[in-house]
């Protein structure tokens, strides 16, 4: 499952990605209002932040966003081709507004695809990590009982 934010003005964009992403494995959430933006990122901590290029200040939205939540995927919706250079450093990928619903949806998909094998593998790293804590300190364990079994043993034959 999916938790996307999309932030746009324009009602008939709206609109349209919430026809797009209405089916269950979704659950879209829409605003334009920063205070408003940010209660949604502290509860429902979305996976996808789709951004519509034709916002006012959309850069240092963007930038405010990013400090808040890194582990999003971050989406620009362009509604023509200008856009600043600075945007490019915090999105991972880029729509259009001329784009079919089963190409948005793929990308939207690719992307929470890439997300969530990115957390698996620093899942698996840290598990094999913690793996080989435990094995070392069970080896050491075993080898203070050898010890002990050793010393008992001496202790036995010195007794005899």
């Amino acid at each position: 499952m999916g938790r996307i934010l999309f932030i746009s003005d324009r009602h008939e964009k709206v609109e349209e990605y919430l026809s797009y992403f209405d089916k269950k494995p979704y659950e879209f959430f829409t605003s334009f209002d920063e205070q408003n933006i940010m209660n949604i990122i502290d509860v429902n901590c979305p996976d996808i932040i789709i951004f519509d290029n034709s916002l006012k200040n959309v850069g240092s939205l963007v930038k405010k966003v990013k400090s808040v939540i890194n582990s999003a995927s971050f989406v620009l919706l362009m509604k023509n081709e200008q856009f600043e250079p600075e945007l490019v450093k915090n999105i991972n990928a880029f729509l259009t507004d001329d784009m079919s619903k089963s190409l948005v949806i793929s990308v939207i998909n690719a992307n929470l695809k890439t997300k969530t094998a990115f957390f698996l593998l620093i899942f698996l790293f840290f598990a094999r990590r913690k793996i080989k804590k435990l094995i070392y300190f069970k080896l050491i364990y075993y080898k203070r009982i050898e010890n002990i079994f050793i010393v008992i043993s001496k202790i036995k034959n010195i007794m005899k």
